[in-house]
Protein backbone atom coordinates (compact mmCIF):
# COMPACT_ATOMS: atom_id res chain seq x y z
CA UNK A 1 0.00 0.00 0.00
CA UNK A 2 2.86 2.35 0.87
CA UNK A 3 4.50 1.78 -2.52
CA UNK A 4 1.18 2.44 -4.23
CA UNK A 5 0.83 5.80 -2.42
CA UNK A 6 4.44 6.68 -3.28
CA UNK A 7 3.77 5.89 -6.92
CA UNK A 8 0.59 8.03 -6.95
CA UNK A 9 2.47 10.89 -5.24
CA UNK A 10 5.28 10.62 -7.80
CA UNK A 11 2.84 10.72 -10.71
CA UNK A 12 1.02 13.69 -9.16
CA UNK A 13 4.27 15.62 -8.56
CA UNK A 14 5.45 14.89 -12.12
CA UNK A 15 2.18 16.33 -13.40
CA UNK A 16 2.58 19.44 -11.25
CA UNK A 17 6.16 19.98 -12.45
CA UNK A 18 5.10 19.48 -16.05
CA UNK A 19 2.18 21.92 -15.72
CA UNK A 20 4.41 24.56 -14.17
CA UNK A 21 6.88 24.29 -17.05
CA UNK A 22 4.29 24.60 -19.81
CA UNK A 23 5.00 27.46 -22.24
CA UNK A 24 3.00 30.59 -21.62
CA UNK A 25 1.90 31.61 -25.10
CA UNK A 26 0.56 35.05 -25.85
CA UNK A 27 -2.47 35.22 -28.10
CA UNK A 28 -3.48 37.89 -30.59
CA UNK A 29 -6.18 38.40 -33.19
CA UNK A 30 -5.82 40.33 -36.41
CA UNK A 31 -9.24 41.33 -37.69
CA UNK A 32 -9.32 42.71 -41.23
CA UNK A 33 -12.40 44.71 -42.24
CA UNK A 34 -13.39 46.10 -45.63
CA UNK A 35 -13.70 49.87 -46.04
CA UNK A 36 -15.45 51.62 -48.95
CA UNK A 37 -12.56 53.50 -50.56
CA UNK A 38 -9.74 51.05 -49.84
CA UNK A 39 -8.42 48.25 -52.04
CA UNK A 40 -6.89 46.54 -49.01
CA UNK A 41 -8.90 45.61 -45.93
CA UNK A 42 -7.85 47.50 -42.81
CA UNK A 43 -6.60 45.31 -39.99
CA UNK A 44 -6.61 45.89 -36.26
CA UNK A 45 -4.61 43.98 -33.67
CA UNK A 46 -6.25 42.72 -30.47
CA UNK A 47 -4.23 41.36 -27.55
CA UNK A 48 -6.07 38.54 -25.81
CA UNK A 49 -5.39 39.00 -22.09
CA UNK A 50 -5.73 36.61 -19.17
CA UNK A 51 -8.42 38.73 -17.53
CA UNK A 52 -10.75 38.48 -20.56
CA UNK A 53 -10.38 42.21 -21.27
CA UNK A 54 -8.92 42.35 -24.79
CA UNK A 55 -6.79 45.36 -25.76
CA UNK A 56 -7.20 46.57 -29.36
CA UNK A 57 -4.81 48.68 -31.43
CA UNK A 58 -6.54 50.39 -34.36
CA UNK A 59 -3.37 51.89 -35.89
CA UNK A 60 -1.59 48.56 -36.13
CA UNK A 61 1.46 49.66 -38.14
CA UNK A 62 0.68 47.59 -41.24
CA UNK A 63 2.56 48.46 -44.44
CA UNK A 64 2.72 47.35 -48.08
CA UNK A 65 5.86 45.94 -49.68
CA UNK A 66 6.68 44.29 -53.00
CA UNK A 67 7.92 40.70 -52.68
CA UNK A 68 10.83 40.46 -55.15
CA UNK A 69 10.69 36.73 -56.01
CA UNK A 70 6.97 36.56 -56.81
CA UNK A 71 6.66 40.21 -57.89
CA UNK A 72 3.55 40.69 -55.77
CA UNK A 73 2.43 43.23 -53.21
CA UNK A 74 2.25 42.03 -49.64
CA UNK A 75 0.65 43.68 -46.63
CA UNK A 76 2.76 43.20 -43.47
CA UNK A 77 1.22 43.68 -40.02
CA UNK A 78 3.38 43.48 -36.85
CA UNK A 79 2.28 40.96 -34.23
CA UNK A 80 4.01 42.73 -31.31
CA UNK A 81 5.70 39.43 -30.34
CA UNK A 82 9.18 40.90 -29.82
CA UNK A 83 10.24 38.47 -27.06
CA UNK A 84 8.94 35.38 -28.86
CA UNK A 85 10.99 32.79 -30.69
CA UNK A 86 7.97 31.31 -32.48
CA UNK A 87 4.78 32.76 -33.90
CA UNK A 88 2.08 30.78 -35.66
CA UNK A 89 -1.45 31.03 -37.03
CA UNK A 90 -3.79 29.04 -34.80
CA UNK A 91 -6.81 29.52 -37.03
CA UNK A 92 -8.79 31.90 -39.19
CA UNK A 93 -12.41 32.91 -39.54
CA UNK A 94 -14.14 32.17 -41.80
CA UNK A 95 -12.25 28.92 -42.24
CA UNK A 96 -13.77 28.19 -45.65
CA UNK A 97 -12.31 31.41 -47.12
CA UNK A 98 -10.68 30.27 -50.38
CA UNK A 99 -8.88 33.59 -51.00
CA UNK A 100 -6.71 33.27 -47.88
CA UNK A 101 -4.53 30.15 -48.13
CA UNK A 102 -1.63 29.61 -45.73
CA UNK A 103 1.83 29.78 -47.38
CA UNK A 104 0.24 31.08 -50.60
CA UNK A 105 -1.63 34.27 -49.73
CA UNK A 106 -0.84 34.65 -46.01
CA UNK A 107 1.72 33.52 -43.46
CA UNK A 108 3.89 34.70 -40.59
CA UNK A 109 7.50 35.78 -40.99
CA UNK A 110 10.14 37.11 -38.62
CA UNK A 111 11.74 40.45 -39.43
CA UNK A 112 14.41 41.89 -37.16
CA UNK A 113 12.88 42.01 -33.66
CA UNK A 114 9.25 41.15 -34.42
CA UNK A 115 6.96 38.74 -36.20
CA UNK A 116 4.64 39.89 -39.00
CA UNK A 117 1.46 38.49 -40.52
CA UNK A 118 1.60 39.04 -44.28
CA UNK A 119 -1.21 38.83 -46.81
CA UNK A 120 -1.14 39.01 -50.60
CA UNK A 121 -3.26 38.45 -53.70
CA UNK A 122 -7.00 38.07 -53.18
CA UNK A 123 -6.51 37.75 -49.41
CA UNK A 124 -5.69 41.49 -49.28
CA UNK A 125 -9.30 42.45 -49.85
CA UNK A 126 -10.95 39.77 -47.69
CA UNK A 127 -12.74 40.35 -44.40
CA UNK A 128 -11.07 37.79 -42.19
CA UNK A 129 -9.80 37.21 -38.65
CA UNK A 130 -6.51 35.48 -37.85
CA UNK A 131 -5.87 33.95 -34.41
CA UNK A 132 -2.14 34.03 -33.67
CA UNK A 133 0.07 32.61 -30.93
CA UNK A 134 3.54 33.76 -29.83
CA UNK A 135 5.82 31.49 -27.77
CA UNK A 136 9.22 31.92 -26.13
CA UNK A 137 11.41 28.84 -26.73
CA UNK A 138 12.96 28.94 -23.22
CA UNK A 139 9.71 27.62 -21.78
CA UNK A 140 9.51 24.95 -24.51
CA UNK A 141 13.02 23.66 -23.72
CA UNK A 142 12.10 23.27 -20.04
CA UNK A 143 8.98 21.31 -20.98
CA UNK A 144 10.89 19.01 -23.35
CA UNK A 145 13.49 18.16 -20.69
CA UNK A 146 10.83 17.38 -18.10
CA UNK A 147 8.81 15.41 -20.66
CA UNK A 148 11.84 13.38 -21.79
CA UNK A 149 12.84 12.44 -18.25
CA UNK A 150 9.29 11.36 -17.41
CA UNK A 151 8.77 9.38 -20.58
CA UNK A 152 11.96 7.30 -20.44
CA UNK A 153 11.42 3.79 -19.06
CA UNK A 154 14.77 4.03 -17.18
CA UNK A 155 13.49 7.03 -15.19
CA UNK A 156 10.55 5.12 -13.72
CA UNK A 157 11.12 3.13 -10.55
CA UNK A 158 9.96 -0.48 -10.66
CA UNK A 159 7.05 -1.32 -8.38
CA UNK A 160 8.03 -4.14 -6.07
Amino acid sequence: MCLYRSFIALVFMAGVVQCQSQPNPEFRQYTCIEHEDADVTECRLTFMTTDDEPITITDSGCFMEKEPKKQELRNFCPLQCTNSDFAYVIGRRPLENSACREDETFNIVRRRNDWFLWRSGDCLSEEIQFDVGCINSASLETDVVVGDSLDKPEAASPIV
